[in-house]
């Protein structure tokens, strides 16, 4: 496995209007400027955030534009829902899928 950091940037008014979920554990820190993230809230200069995999989670913006620093714990991958409540286990699934579908295809 490997892991995979990264330093974001956003510029002002950005926005991400995709709902979507990772299959690994997500760790930001808001460096300077915000983010919302819509089902969560909102992150200010100095927010940490650490969510397990496969958790849905719904678009997100910045108004001020910034700078994150992201950890993932093995590499990034994401995965795309139209569902805004789809649950983890089903996440898993279309994951495994989606996996499956590459290696064939």
């Amino acid at each position: 496995m490997l892991e995979d950091t990264s330093i974001l940037f956003m510029q002002p008014d950005a926005r991400h209007p995709k709902i979507e979920f990772l299959d690994t554990v997500e760790e930001l820190f808001q460096i300077v400027g915000d983010t919302t993230l819509r089902n969560s809230g909102r992150m200010d200069s100095g927010s940490y955030f650490w969510r397990p995999p496969y958790i849905t989670h719904r678009p997100f913006s910045s108004e001020q534009g910034g700078i994150m620093y992201l950890y993932t714990d093995c590499k990034l991958v994401n995965y795309f829902t139209d569902d805004p409540e789809q649950p983890p286990a089903a996440n898993v699934a279309q994951a495994q899928r989606e996996r499956e579908e590459s290696q064939h295809g």
